[in-house]
């Protein structure tokens, strides 16, 4: 059956089924036309993943559990801390939001010290709230996979930190070792030639934060400026590699 189909067989939208393909959780077989053909036994699998999902096994664990990895009882006891941890959140959290309603707070007149008070006192006695650090830990991922097109229909990042860690690495080693054989085999060589596509590559990043805030406003100019800014990134990533080989061979 085609993915249509799944769809309004399970109602679940045709970017989450696209999306645990990319994640390696299923592998539909393909047609003679090349398009995706889901079997009953796909389907299955489908309200297995879901059913594993509503219950707040991380994406990560449930490709474990379906490679053989972990037993779905490790996944669970994981995945039962997990829950009790978030419990602990919305307990610190409920219970203040009820303390709030009761006394009719409003913004005009909420007394933050107190509160702030209130909640610095719970955590000292080991309750637990919302981590803010997660609000920069969402925006720093929104930036850099906005910036470097790696979130998914869904806005979830297509590859991990340590995925994107690994690529950019593996390029800067590339680069680093074509510098050197260009220039002398030697670890000064190796590292200078590292450090170019590093430099272009922080850059590149650093211009992700204004661009942003300006996509907040204008998505047209954000996105014009994305384009110049990457194509300028690609030139000048040819223009090292066509001067070393031209040095090279001079």
């Amino acid at each position: 059956m085609k993915i249509n189909e799944v769809e309004k067989i399970l109602g679940v939208p045709k970017a989450t089924i696209r999306f645990y393909e990319k994640e390696g959780l299923l592998m539909p077989l393909r047609n003679e036309k090349a398009y995706r053909e889901y079997s009953e036994e796909d389907v299955e699998l489908i309200k297995k993943i879901i059913v594993f999902r509503k219950i707040g096994i991380p994406v990560e664990d449930i490709r474990e559990i379906l490679n053989d990895k972990i037993t779905l009882q490790e996944a669970l006891s994981k995945n039962i801390f997990s829950l009790y941890e978030k419990m602990r959140e919305l307990e610190g959290a409920l219970k203040l939001c009820m303390i709030l309603q009761e006394k009719d707070a409003e913004n005009d007149s909420f007394d933050t010290g107190y509160y702030w008070e209130m909640i610095h006192n719970e955590e000292t006695a080991g309750k637990k709230f919302f981590a803010v650090i997660n609000d920069v830990i969402s925006f720093e991922k929104q930036v850099i996979g906005d910036r470097f097109d790696l979130l998914d229909e869904n806005g979830k990042m297509k590859y991990s930190v340590l995925d994107s860690i690994m690529i950019a690495g593996i390029t800067c080693v590339i680069c680093g070792l074509l510098w050197s054989f260009m220039n002398g085999m030697s670890g000064e060589t190796f590292l200078q030639g590292m450090m170019y596509p590093f430099a272009l590559i922080i850059i590149y990043s650093a211009i992700g934060l204004p661009l942003f805030f300006i996509k907040g406003k204008d998505k047209r100019t954000a996105r014009t400026i994305r384009i110049i800014c990457r194509n300028i990134f690609i030139v000048v990533c040819i223009a090292i590699v066509v001067v070393t080989v031209i040095n090279y061979f001079a």
